[in-house]
């Protein structure tokens, strides 16, 4: 398996683009603008600006997912406003304002989930992000991923929201904070290993540990009443004004449906 990191003009990008199609479009039906049904194809302007990766088995682009940096675009154009709250961007920006990065539309096939292959971009990207002198990774995942990013090494340090689709969680990947790559037994480890980076703290991670340390992870359960109305409303009759009034719910206390919420997530289907 060969991983690539290529521009949005590649032909590798392209073969990217048509994957996301196949994942956002076709599988979760979400994440996809009209123009892109002509061609089966998805991509977006933020693409211009990005490092496409993608994971290559049998001459076939199994996985891709792209990320951009704070240097090469403005975060506060590019990144949808919700996010950026979400990701409290605004002050990261302030003091490391061309050390970011921000990953996003992560597609693999189905066949390859479970695989190494999303493991392999990771630590791909991962050494990019070393070399490029790059501190933070941002990205966002659904509430039930959590899981399976953390394992690579991302944590989560604010609170999930709801958006169209269902809960999404901000979550960071604290480049060079080997203590707890090395705690959660990263995969990335090796990365800061072969270059030696395995001392000392470096002043990105002093700063987030003491600006976010007592909030890691504090969210991964918790959601707030405005994010449960929101939830809750959907399933409701037009006359409730209460969780109480939706059947699944009735007998539940308010602390049941929190737990409840906190591990699913939200589809939106027809009639």
């Amino acid at each position: 398996m060969n991983i690539l990191r290529c521009k949005s003009t590649d032909e590798a990008a392209q073969q990217a683009f048509r994957l996301r199609y196949k994942v956002f479009a076709a599988e979760r039906g979400y994440g996809v603008e009209e123009k892109d049904h002509e061609f089966s194809s998805t991509r977006d302007i933020v693409d211009d600006y990005a490092h496409i990766y993608v994971a290559i088995k049998d001459g076939e682009v199994i996985a891709t997912v792209r990320t951009i940096y704070s240097r090469d675009c403005d975060f506060r154009k590019v990144i949808p406003g919700e996010v950026a709250e979400a990701w409290k961007i605004e002050a990261f920006l302030e003091k490391f304002p061309d050390a970011l990065a921000a990953a996003s539309q992560f597609a693999i096939l189905p066949q390859y989930r479970g695989s190494l292959a999303a493991a392999l971009i990771m630590s791909r990207i991962y050494s990019d992000l070393l070399d490029d002198d790059i501190d933070f990774l941002f990205s966002i995942c659904s509430t039930y991923l959590i899981e399976f990013y953390s394992q690579i090494g991302f944590q989560v340090y604010s609170p999930t929201y709801a958006d169209d689709v269902g809960f999404t969680t901000p979550i960071i990947s604290v480049v060079r904070d080997w203590r707890h790559l090395e705690a959660i037994k990263s995969p990335t480890l090796k990365q800061l290993a072969k270059r030696n980076l395995c001392t000392g703290e470096h002043p990105s991670v002093a700063w987030f540990h003491d600006t976010y340390g007592d909030k890691l992870n504090a969210f991964v359960s918790g959601h707030t009443e405005v994010t449960l109305n929101k939830m809750l409303a959907l399933g409701a009759p037009p006359e409730a004004s209460d969780y109480g009034q939706v059947s699944i719910f009735q007998s539940m206390s308010a602390e049941d449906i929190t737990d409840v919420t906190a591990s699913g997530k939200l589809f939106n289907v027809a009639a």
